[in-house]
């Protein structure tokens, strides 16, 4: 008898230890001797409704501290968030925003015309009025157009034999050209009115002279900028110089003489830029071949860098 009181007593320990566990958890306190201090016995823990009632006000009081923290902890990273991606979230909403205003704010052009209208065209007409009402005039314009031409082909090709280390602008041409041989025989334009491209009677090498409908998109200025790009790219100060201004010269030229829409002069200089930016990034093997260059694109200076660190290592060895 006395042995089975003894397990019950334990057992009603044990109980009571876990109940009381469960109420200093909730409630926070550092020991589980409290309620002996208040008085309490293990029976009147277990049986007075009041804790238990007490139990079920801390769990809840837990539960609303736990919200408590989860809410701050989410007002936290928010704000990390917001912090870090602000920007990016600004041109998300600029873009929506934009390409909602342009579907419902009627911004989108609906003109109909029966030929390509071209602004630059009629705000160069009254000088090209004047060009074709004055033969000698029109003639040398036309005759230093070609000339420029020439002359910036003779550069790049001078410093690009000289100090040429890479097929970069020669594989860009035939990549420029090749891409817009293609669209010609695509999409064809109509002949611009008071179009005159005729031969001045100077020797060129690279003008074609006559009405020829290969407007979209226009080789003349893509090839000059290719010849500055290459300049540039070989530190020939002088000849990128004077390439800029040929640019300009010829791209002026074009529109006057209505040889080209104002589209095909654009589209020519992206197309350019395009051409030479992809082949930079491709034309390893080219180089290694053609030219048995060991690096890709390397200027003059570094390549001569290269060169001695090479012989020096040589030297070594």
């Amino acid at each position: 008898m006395q042995g089975q009181k003894d397990t019950e007593k334990i057992s009603v320990q044990k109980t009571f230890d876990i109940e009381l566990s469960k109420h200093v958890m909730n409630k926070g306190l550092e020991h589980d001797k409290s309620y002996e201090i208040q008085g309490l016995d293990h029976g009147d823990c277990i049986d007075d409704p009041n804790i238990v009632d007490e139990g079920k006000d801390n769990k809840d009081g837990a539960s609303i501290m736990f919200i408590q923290k989860l809410n701050s902890s989410l007002r936290i990273r928010v704000k990390e968030f917001l912090l870090i991606n602000w920007f990016k979230l600004l041109v998300i909403i600029l873009m929506v925003t934009g390409s909602s205003i342009v579907k419902y704010g009627e911004y989108v052009q609906k003109i109909d015309v029966e030929k390509p209208y071209d602004i630059m065209h009629q705000l160069l007409l009254p000088l090209n009025l004047f060009a074709m009402e004055n033969p000698g005039f029109r003639d040398v314009w036309i005759a230093t157009t070609s000339f420029l031409l020439d002359l910036q082909f003779f550069f790049v090709m001078i410093n690009w034999f000289k100090d040429g280390y890479s097929m970069r602008t020669p594989i860009s041409v035939l990549m420029f050209y090749g891409i817009r041989a293609v669209i010609q025989q695509l999409y064809i334009l109509p002949f611009p009115e008071h179009m005159y491209w005729e031969d001045p009677g100077f020797p060129c090498l690279l003008n074609i002279y006559g009405r020829q409908s290969d407007f979209f998109y226009s080789g003349h200025i893509g090839f000059c900028l290719l010849c500055l790009l290459e300049n540039m790219n070989l530190k020939a100060v002088k000849s990128a110089i004077f390439c800029v201004f040929g640019t300009i010269f010829v791209g002026f030229t074009l529109l006057t003489f209505r040889v080209h829409y104002t589209i095909d002069i654009f589209t020519g200089l992206v197309m350019a830029h395009y051409c030479f930016i992809t082949v930079g990034k491709v034309v390893e093997w080219f180089d290694l071949v053609c030219l048995n260059q060991k690096v890709r694109n390397l200027n003059p200076n570094e390549k001569a860098k290269a060169e001695g660190e090479s012989e020096s290592t040589n030297f070594r060895e």
